[in-house]
């Protein structure tokens, strides 16, 4: 996967063989901003719209030293799997992860019924003061979509379609500890 945009070059990969070096071509690549596609069902934009992360924090002001717990929930109405979760650099607070129980439960997620697991839990302790905004957490991950066509034996089939999800944005305001 891309992780920015521009020309790449892929270099070549050799493999000698009993004495004898084969190998590919380098190949160029233009990686461009992310369109959004104007076709609604596609398996993309199905996926877009069936897959949510949520991170929410017990308290959106607090002091200095004072903890504050953010919970990452995923909501989804697709089968899912392989998560893999990008590492968070959470600037000016000190962390610890909790652990969490993934239990599967049924959750209200912008007025529709999602199934839903909190997949992180992070305890943050601020060591300055100022606004904080935390950096948006991103999840890879596989989703089975239903299609309409039957294997050989009648049994419905699903499209795997490999999705990122990212959670929302939220500020923390630290204040000075009172003299």
């Amino acid at each position: 996967k891309p992780k920015k945009i521009g020309v790449f070059t892929i270099m070549p990969a050799n493999i000698k063989i009993k004495g004898k070096t084969i190998g590919t071509k380098p190949i160029t690549i233009q990686v461009q901003k992310d369109v959004v596609s104007k076709k609604p069902n596609t398996p993309h934009n199905r996926v877009a719209r069936k897959i949510h992360l949520e991170v929410k924090a017990n308290k959106t002001q607090c002091y200095i030293g004072e903890p504050i717990v953010l919970t990452y929930r995923l909501y989804f109405n697709l089968n899912v799997g392989n998560l893999n979760l990008e590492r968070i650099k959470y600037s000016g607070f000190w962390t610890e992860l909790i652990d969490v129980d993934s239990e599967t439960s049924k959750k209200n997620y912008k007025g529709q019924s999602y199934n839903s697991a909190i997949i992180k839990q992070v305890v943050l302790i601020p060591q300055s003061k100022g606004q904080k905004n935390i950096e948006k957490l991103s999840v890879d991950l596989v989703a089975s979509l239903p299609s309409n066509r039957r294997d050989f034996f009648g049994m419905f089939t699903t499209q795997s379609v490999n999705y990122t999800v990212a959670s929302n944005d939220l500020m923390i305001n630290v204040l000075e500890l009172p003299t």
